[in-house]
């Protein structure tokens, strides 16, 4: 799923060895101003409710605002406090410089892929960015 406009796919992973859930969050393009404050709203809400794993993939994002590094802050924040573990990957390019010099690089946990079996256990749900 390629877009310029950005996409936000839900990816929620049941690992039948594992009764814990890993929800995956890709998102595409650029994430500033009004699709910045869509993930927002998004990860708020799926901090919420304190998925075992999440994993905020940026594999296909080439450029993050101000407001998304605070997204990003606010949801290790969050996971902290609800006792789930919050992972970024795909982190490439743009991306992993301001990362880099915002110096959130090294307070984040950062992998390098998510690893996403295709069973029949996974539910996909495309939002429009």
């Amino acid at each position: 799923m390629k877009s310029d406009n950005g996409c936000i796919r839900i990816t929620d992973n049941h690992d039948s060895d594992n009764l814990d859930i890993k929800l995956i969050i890709m998102f595409q393009g650029r994430i500033e101003d009004q699709k910045a404050e869509k993930l927002k709203i998004l990860m708020s809400n799926i901090v919420t409710h304190k998925p075992a794993h999440l994993i905020l993939d940026l594999t296909e994002v080439t450029h993050i605002s101000s407001l998304g590094l605070s997204t990003i802050i606010d949801t290790v924040k969050g996971s902290k406090a609800g006792g789930f573990s919050f992972s970024l990957c795909g982190v490439q390019g743009k991306v992993k410089e301001m990362l880099e010099i915002s110096g959130l690089s090294k307070i984040l946990t950062i992998i390098e892929e998510h690893h996403h079996s295709s069973d029949t256990n996974n539910d996909n749900v495309s939002v429009p960015g």
